[in-house]
Parts: C-alpha cells; structure tokens; sequence
C-alpha cells in the first residue's frame, strides 16, 4: 500500500517542504509555523491572500519561497528590511500587485541578499505582455530594463 511523505498540513519531513498553494489563506497558521518553521527549505503559499510576512523570520532554512498570487504590493515587504533573510535564493513573485521596478528590486535585494533566481511576471511593473519578439525596436529596452 502506498503511504504518503506529506502530512495533513501539506508538510513532506523527507522534502522538507511546505506546500500551502490554494488554500485561501491570510495568515500561516502559527501552529504549522511551529512544528516545521525551523525545518522547511522549500515553501510554496502561492494562489491564497497572504499579507503579513513577519513569519519567515521563523524559518531560518528557507532556501525556495513561491508567493505567487497573493496580491502581495511594495509594502508588504517593508517590515522585513530590518534583517535578512540570506538562505533564500529561489523567490517567485508572479502575478501580485509590485508596481515600482526600482524600488522593488532594491528592497528585495535587501531581504534576499543571496538570491540567484527571482521571477516577478504578471506584476504592474513587468506585465506578461511585454513586446519581446525580436522584430521590436523596443526589446533591448524593456528587456534590460526588467532584467
């Protein structure tokens, strides 16, 4: 009989992953926050409603966070700029609310000094629409510009 790695939470100890996708959250659940925060590598809270991020601070091995989908705008992240968090470096941000490409990426590079790996698709600052075919007389701008 097959048994499953993964727990009534979403957490595989083998994995050492949390997978929270699509639960309609605002919060993390402090208990699951406390059984697995100090284990977790891998997190993914994608397609929920996510606000407060204070909690990553509890996971000091978190190396993958996807926060896809979660409305996730430039001030959500302003309360994290006190302390790094420098084991990230995979940080998927697609499809949230982040306007200012500047400012975003200076902020993030504050909280994730060490990210190798940042994607932000489908926010106001990097549409997914961009013109990049290589007939557009505007590619090396937009290109360079969001990279």
């Amino acid at each position: 009989m097959y048994q499953s790695d993964v727990d009534e939470n979403g957490y595989n100890a083998n994995k050492k992953e949390l997978n929270l996708s699509h639960r309609n959250l605002r919060e993390l659940d402090t208990a699951i926050i406390a059984a697995h925060g100090e284990c977790i590598e891998y997190l993914d809270i994608s397609h929920n409603r996510i606000s407060r991020l204070e909690w990553l601070y509890q996971m000091p091995n978190l190396r993958c966070l996807i926060m896809d989908d979660n409305r996730l705008r430039e001030t959500h992240f302003e309360k994290l700029k006190k302390v790094s968090l420098p084991k990230i470096t995979t940080l998927t941000l697609n499809k949230n609310e982040l306007s200012d490409l500047d400012s975003t990426a200076e902020m993030l590079k504050q909280i994730f000094p060490n990210l190798e790996y940042l994607s932000l698709h489908g926010n106001p600052m990097c549409p997914d629409d961009l013109c990049l075919q290589p007939f557009s007389e505007f590619v090396p701008y937009e290109y360079a510009h969001y990279r």
